[in-house]
């Protein structure tokens, strides 16, 4: 019992589900008139575990303590009889109630002594799997009859989890009972899976970002870092709108007085101004001069509808609007129209210099809002998200040391309600380079017929959808230098036709919510390299930015497993505008120390992922996945058909979706979803792993430059370790459980299936260092 207690808890903190059925094989001599008799009397048990409510493991021995008896009570029943009137739905090899099996052999040693002979066990060929996982143990002892620990050998389906994979499953269920033996009242989610090495990697090799560059001012804010760069360069060209070029003094000089009007009309930290320009060189003017007055910017597309307009003026309630006569869109009658004359003679008459703390409403502070952006809506009610001046500092500031064709012309195409432009927008003016706004994809953008003047962008940042556009348009539109990718997944068949015709520029793959300002992990694909296949990975963390995976108890999900995805660093978003629920649901505590020290916190986007033995990450159709293990236990019952586009990897398995308010899931096997009941609500099924998935749906990951499926040939043997128990791990029922070791991994795999054998592989688990006799005898 306490084996498959820990078996069960395993799989449950793996994602298998927390109801966990497991066969097992049981002697069948329930009859003292069978004890002598030779012949195979063996049944098969399906014991399942509810490991719902996270229990303690003392807990969760209660609860497999009584299943196993009333298992037992009727272990005559037949196991074809017990499918017969269950009927499930069959599915070719596949077993029908369970795919994962559990023996233990507590038989005494049987020693055959011949004159003459020396007689040893010899390990037979490896039969075939039918089912996912089998785990054959034994007990072994001394030679007085003291317990010398548990051994035997893990099977498995070699078409779903490869020989790693199997070998850290076994040395993480010999951790999890260590753990649940010292502490048996802790809950299960507290049993830790993870050594030292691991728990390194996965927080600070694999999920933090390299620290970002070192400013010689760190403090300076980006309309300081904006003012020192008019210093350094005050005639070069800033900013480009059609004939209109503005230098960095005429840029800045202009901000200025604007900013100084919007100070006068109540503008300062704390305080937000909405936007509402069409993109032109006053939209940028405008942008700045916000920021320098102190206060947070609302961009307002002037194309939205009114209700939309009305909702986030409404919740919102900025202090001043700035617009133009052009804009169409119903807004207060207070609000600065920067082509009225009175406003043109206003600004004429304030000062050109540079704004500070003595001239704003209030200090400005690294914790001030620098601009709030709504969100579609496209999930229930908008919410804007707001982005502090350190997180926007940071973010610019890492953009600037990491994109160098930023320094030279980088094309604002899209709407600034849309956290896109804030690389192309602000990155450019705080290293020399030139912002030029332009209309590529709209009605009033260039047909293919057009050729940009040489040197038309350096830089450009798009999505996916842009791709087609961009690749219709003369190459002249295309930038010379970096062609960043972000707000999709990307995969490589998207981008090879405009790779093709730019085989020099560098491109860059790049993810990160709204409320982890612009991006958070970035993957580069430089002039020479190839492609990926399928999905572009989408990279490692970068800067000051932390990705982590965690499971329910907020501990580092194991490699592998499921678990909800974490952002976390200094370039986390406040919050949700006057939504403090909403913030404290997605903005948690984090539970491990990060750059900030105690007391940071953690984004939570709602996306389940799973975690990688690799430092690179790659995206599955959702924002992000970190995926490698070569197959699962068993899979949720809450699953859809698989994604069609996903990347080709080390190894066939498949992914599903998990259906959460707002959130997917990506699973190493798949089955069809579960019908509602009458009431509404799904049944919980049995766990299971799909056998072969379709050809061009593939599992979420693996290692970089390994892209080719793994041999289906048994791996070599390898050696586990397991310690004493220190309780009898075995259930005792009328008979003795288990059978001859030659038997054994046979019978504990002899439900009835449909298929033909599958291609297995085999991790031999014996007790100590050394390989011992009977733990090959059981193979």
């Amino acid at each position: 019992m306490t084996l498959q207690a820990g078996l069960a808890a395993l799989l449950s903190r793996l994602g298998a589900g927390d109801d966990i059925p497991i066969g097992t094989p049981i002697a069948g001599r329930t009859d003292e008139a069978t004890e002598d008799l030779i012949g195979l009397f063996l049944n098969t048990l399906v014991l399942r575990t509810d490991t719902s409510g996270d229990p303690s493991f003392r807990e969760l021995m209660d609860r497999v303590r009584a299943v196993d008896l009333a298992a037992y009570a009727h272990q005559d029943l037949p196991f074809e009889r017990l499918v017969e009137v269950l009927n499930p739905d069959r599915v070719p090899g596949r077993n029908p109630l369970f795919q994962v099996s559990l023996t233990l052999d507590n038989a005494p040693d049987a020693h055959l002594a011949l004159p003459g002979l020396e007689v040893a066990a010899e390990p037979l060929p490896g039969a075939a799997v039918k089912l996912d996982l089998l785990f054959n143990l034994r007990e072994r002892r001394g030679a007085d009859g003291s317990p010398e620990g548990i051994e035997g050998i893990a099977q498995y389906n070699a078409d779903l989890f490869d020989h790693t994979t199997v070998e850290a499953l076994m040395e993480r269920l010999r951790r999890l009972l260590r753990a649940a033996v010292a502490r048996p009242g802790r809950p299960l989610s507290g049993l830790d899976l993870l050594n030292p090495d691991e728990r390194t990697r996965l927080l600070t090799e694999w999920g933090t970002g390299d620290g970002g560059p070192q400013d010689a001012d760190p403090a300076a804010l980006l309309p300081a870092r904006f003012e020192r760069q008019v210093r350094r360069t005050p005639d070069a060209p800033a900013l480009t709108d059609g004939d209109t070029t503005l230098s960095y003094a005429e840029l800045n000089a202009r901000a200025n007085r604007l900013a100084r009007l919007l100070i006068d009309r109540g503008a300062g930290p704390e305080r937000l101004v909405a936007v509402a320009l069409p993109r032109s060189a006053d939209l940028v003017v405008t942008l700045l001069a916000v920021l320098k007055s102190g206060a947070g910017y609302l961009p307002v597309e002037p194309d939205l509808p009114a209700e939309r307009v009305a909702a986030m003026l409404g919740d919102a309630t900025p202090v001043q609007v700035v617009t133009a006569d052009g804009v169409t869109v119903p807004l207060p009658d207070t609000a600065i129209r920067l082509d009225a004359p009175a406003t043109r003679a206003a600004l004429a008459t304030r000062p050109a210099d540079d704004p500070d703390d003595a001239d704003r409403t209030a200090p400005l502070t690294e914790l001030h809002p620098a601009y709030v952006i709504y969100t579609s809506g496209s999930t229930g009610r908008p919410k804007g998200v707001v982005i502090e001046h350190r997180s926007l500092r940071e973010y610019v500031d890492w953009a600037a040391a990491r994109h160098p064709g930023t320094g030279g012309v980088a094309a604002v195409h899209s709407p600034v309600s849309f956290d896109l432009t804030v690389t192309a927008l602000y990155t450019p003016l705080v290293r020399g380079g030139r912002v030029r706004v332009v209309d590529l994809f709209g009605a009033s953008g260039p047909g293919p017929e057009v050729t940009p003047e040489p040197g038309f962008a350096s830089f450009m940042k798009v999505t996916p959808s842009h791709l087609p556009l961009l690749t219709a348009l003369h190459d002249g539109f295309s930038p010379s230098a970096e062609l960043v990718v972000g707000g999709e997944a990307l995969t490589g068949r998207d981008l090879a036709e405009w790779r093709r015709r730019h085989p020099r520029a560098t491109v860059v793959n790049a993810y990160g919510p709204t409320e982890a300002t612009v991006n958070c992990t970035e993957f580069r694909v430089a002039p020479g390299d190839a492609l990926p296949d399928g999905n572009v990975p989408i990279g490692r963390p970068q800067g000051t930015c932390r990705v982590l995976v965690l499971d329910d108890a907020l501990q580092p999900a194991p490699v592998g497993t499921v678990g909800q995805l974490y952002l976390a660093g200094p370039q986390l978003a406040r919050g949700y505008l006057g939504r403090p629920a909403l913030t404290a649901e997605r903005f948690v505590a984090n539970p491990f120390t990060g750059p900030d020290g105690p007391g940071e916190r953690m984004y939570r986007p709602g996306t389940w992922r799973a975690g990688a033995p690799t430092a690179t990450w790659s995206s599955s159709g959702g924002p992000t996945a970190r995926s490698r293990s070569a197959g699962s236990a068993s899979n949720s019952a809450r699953s859809r058909p698989c994604s069609p586009r996903t990347p080709t990897v080390a190894g066939p398995w498949r992914r599903c979706a998990r259906t959460a308010p707002g959130t997917s899931a990506w699973w190493r096997t798949a089955s069809p979803p579960t019908p509602p009941g009458r009431d509404g609500t799904r049944r919980r099924t049995r766990p299971s792993c799909a056998a072969s998935p379709p050809r061009s749906c593939r599992s979420t990951w693996s290692p970089p430059r390994s892209w080719s499926s793994p041999s289906c040939r048994s791996p070599p043997t390898a050696s586990w370790t397991a310690p004493p128990c220190p309780r009898r791990a075995t259930a005792r029922g009328s008979g003795r459980r288990g059978s001859a070791p030659r038997t054994r991994t046979s019978s504990a795999a002899s439900s009835p299936t449909s298929s033909a054998p599958t291609t297995s592989a085999r991790t031999t688990v014996s007790s100590r260092s050394a390989p011992t006799r009977s733990s090959r005898s059981g193979s």
